[in-house]
């Protein structure tokens, strides 16, 4: 893991997470520091070599890339794939440090992935970028988004029980209707899919 800024989440389970639903890599993105509709994101590498990080790390504009202009707008998980701007779902809108971040992509044969906001045992909001190779993510990704948000669940229950030791926390029941309600499900929505 690179020295850069981390949420605090315990990397093995998230390399377990990540080969588990068939992905190759992830990335840790802490998003907290955000200007107006900007964000400037710290970063926390995983899976990635060290060259590609340094690269992504010295890229210009990479508050410009359409993944961190979609973070600046909603905490909702979604899908992006190289070569498409995420906010438009087209060719259309993508931006010169698209162009350059992509490139760097296509090095590396990653065709797209995911992003999973979640929010950190210190309270940071996060993101998780999963990355696919040579094969494009399927538009269904709701077991990805579950996992990934009942590890941050799990990790912020641990630091709230030792910071306030005798408070139970969540069941995974509760856990699921929180994370399908940070979907924007509602309420009968929910009751169908447990």
């Amino acid at each position: 893991m690179r020295d850069y800024p981390t949420l605090n989440t315990d990397a093995e389970n998230l390399q377990l997470l990540t080969s588990t639903h068939l992905l190759d890599d992830y990335a840790v993105f802490d998003i907290e520091h955000q200007i107006s509709d900007s964000i400037y994101p710290k970063v926390s590498f995983t899976g990635l070599t060290d060259d590609l990080i340094d690269r992504i790390m010295t890229l210009e504009g990479l508050n410009n890339v359409s993944i961190f202009r979609m973070l600046s707008v909603t905490s909702l998980p979604f899908r992006w794939l190289v070569g498409i701007d995420t906010i438009t779902e087209t060719r259309l809108g993508r931006t010169i440090a698209d162009e350059a971040f992509d490139q760097l992509l296509d090095e590396q044969d990653i065709v797209g992935g995911y992003c999973v906001c979640a929010q950190t045992p210190g309270k940071r909001r996060g993101v998780v970028v999963y990355f696919k190779k040579r094969q494009k993510p399927k538009i269904r990704y709701p077991d990805l988004v579950l996992d990934t948000l009942e590890l941050y669940e799990r990790e912020l229950a641990v630091a709230v029980l030792e910071k306030n030791e005798g408070l139970t926390p969540l069941s995974a029941s509760e856990r699921r209707c929180l994370v399908w309600c940070a979907c924007g499900k509602t309420s009968g929505e929910i009751g169908e899919i447990l």
